[in-house]
């Protein structure tokens, strides 16, 4: 095994594994999964994570992430991202006020724009809640794939997936490669058919 320093940070709650100064001992290739425990912090909500090393640039809202260290890096950084949720609805309040003005139009499972997608699943996906077509595309938004997981938006929140995650629940398996109805039949597959 070779050490490589692993930082894991949150301004809100305990990371695990805890940072040491001291290097973890970890071999070239292992994957290690990083959690936060809130403390029972609340008024909060987790919008991701971001960090150097082998994982995505952006995290899904949860409190688990992966880091997968590779020869010859040295040293990896995994920080938690928290914004303030006053109102409690799963949806950052910058983005409740930037999109509605306040934070009493929606209350998260709102579809203020009619187009299928909770108001919710717009932020988790990156989509405007007041337009049918965010990105003027002529795809409407719940048609889309805001992750590029091969499953449209819409139906990763009918599943209870995260539309702005490639692995919602993240058990290592890509939704794309899920099988929620446990049909043998992957969920990507089935929401093109469906769909």
């Amino acid at each position: 095994a070779r050490a490589y320093n692993l930082l894991v940070t949150s301004d809100r709650g305990a990371a695990t594994p805890a940072y040491s100064v001291t290097p973890y001992s970890y071999t070239a290739g292992d994957t290690v999964t990083c959690s936060m425990d809130t403390g029972g912090v609340t008024g909060y909500v987790l919008t991701g994570w971001t960090g150097i090393g082998l994982i995505p640039a952006s995290g899904p809202l949860n409190t688990t992430g992966a880091i997968t260290f590779e020869g010859p890096e040295t040293a990896s950084t995994i920080t938690w991202e928290w914004s303030v949720d006053a109102d409690g609805d799963g949806i950052p309040d910058s983005w409740e006020t930037t999109h509605f003005g306040n934070l009493t139009s929606t209350d998260g499972s709102l579809d203020s724009d009619g187009d299928g997608l909770t108001d919710l699943s717009e932020w988790q996906a990156g989509t405007k809640p007041t337009l049918e077509d965010s990105d003027g595309d002529g795809v409407p938004d719940p048609a889309e794939d805001g992750d590029g997981d091969g499953v449209l938006d819409l139906y990763e929140q009918t599943l209870g997936m995260h539309p702005g995650s490639t692995d919602s629940d993240v058990n290592g398996v890509a939704d794309a490669a899920e099988d929620t109805d446990a049909d043998g039949l992957p969920d990507a597959w089935e929401c093109r058919i469906i769909h």
